[in-house]
């Protein structure tokens, strides 16, 4: 008797579950663009509070979007804290390169190394600034070391620092900080490690 009623029953449980199950894949679809929206509108309310501390004047950037701009090392070059570093630092950066036809031996100097740096801040939704240095050149050798991501992790309020691979780092901070202050301290980082200092 059970049984039968169990029966009877399904379908009209099918009536109400099947419904439920069908409609939640769309209504579960929609809750996550609702959520997606509602963070990109606070990272875009936070980027405008957040940027203009990382913007340096008189300098245009090489790309811009509403969470984000991208500074040409070379563009930031007579800026104070970049030739500070240049002016404490060595003559010649990282690691030697060696020409491909010639086979010749040639020094880094700070002008290669600020022509093939590019610098990105954006912001990420948590309200933290997100940061990369990418170099132009595959064959450009300042970053052929880990130890540029530990001394550069060493930075007070820089943390996640990762190397994504040999021509580019990725790291965090919370607190906004003008583009060329931090791209001075990743040049201090190639500095440390420079053959010449060692």
């Amino acid at each position: 008797m059970r049984t039968a009623g169990w029966i009877l029953a399904a379908p009209f449980l099918l009536l109400i579950v099947l419904p439920l199950v069908v409609l939640s894949a769309p209504v579960a679809l929609i809750l996550s663009i609702v959520v997606a929206a509602v963070q990109m509108l606070q990272t875009l309310r936070r980027a405008r509070l957040l940027l203009p501390v990382c913007r340096v004047p008189g300098v245009v950037p090489s790309f811009e979007s509403g969470t984000g701009m991208t500074y040409e090392a070379a563009a930031l070059a007579d800026r104070p804290a970049v030739l500070a570093v240049v002016a404490a630092g060595p003559i010649a950066v990282g690691e030697p390169s060696i020409d491909a036809g010639t086979g010749q031996v040639h020094d880094t100097t700070w002008d290669d190394l600020l022509r093939a740096l590019s610098i990105h801040v954006g912001v990420l939704a948590n309200g933290a600034l997100s940061w990369s240095i990418s170099v132009d050149d595959e064959g450009f050798p300042v970053t052929d070391h880990d130890r540029e991501g530990e001394t550069l992790a060493a930075v007070p309020g820089v943390r996640d620092v990762v190397r994504r691979d040999r021509e580019e780092f990725d790291w965090v901070t919370d607190e906004a900080r003008p583009v060329d202050e931090m791209l001075a301290d990743f040049m201090r980082a190639v500095t440390a490690l420079s053959p010449l200092e060692a």
